[in-house]
């Protein structure tokens, strides 16, 4: 656990596997996170980091814990991420790592994920944005307000 560190930005060495539970816990200074090729994010591990708003989660990372990013409003997730195996086997893990995200934004290839994934696993309003890569070119499908900006289930 950091204690008395209070730092605006925290770039992870690659060689980080697992950041363990509270591990930045309370960091109210803490605005960026780089988590390098993490691979675990444990139960609030950056819980309470109330300017911890936007964070990009890793290809590398395979599980997040309940709480861990509970001040984040805005989630990426790296082309080649792991999103649907983070959260299909229990769709409300989603809701429990994220609980006041309202914007998700996932890089990926066409075939890795599709909206529906997104949708069942909030039943809270979330903005969507899919950047689909094809050969090498990113198109950004946002989705508008009169196809369903917002979610609600």
């Amino acid at each position: 656990i950091i204690e008395d560190i209070c730092p605006s930005s925290v770039t992870l060495p690659d060689s980080v596997c697992t950041i363990l539970p509270l591990a930045f816990a309370n960091q109210p200074e803490l605005t960026y996170i780089n988590l390098g090729k993490t691979s675990r994010i444990c139960d609030n591990a950056f819980s309470d980091c109330r300017n911890l708003t936007t964070v990009t989660i890793p290809a590398t990372v395979e599980y997040i814990g309940q709480g861990a990013f509970n001040t984040v409003q805005t989630v990426t997730f790296e082309t080649g991420s792991t999103f649907r195996k983070l959260f299909e086997q229990e769709p409300s893990n989603f809701n429990r790592a994220f609980p006041n995200v309202s914007t998700v934004y996932i890089n990926t290839t066409a075939s890795d994920v599709s909206v529906s994934d997104i949708i069942s696993l909030s039943n809270r309003q979330l903005y969507i944005a899919i950047a689909i890569f094809l050969h090498n070119i990113s198109t950004e499908l946002l989705l508008s307000s009169l196809l369903a900006t917002f979610v609600s289930y």
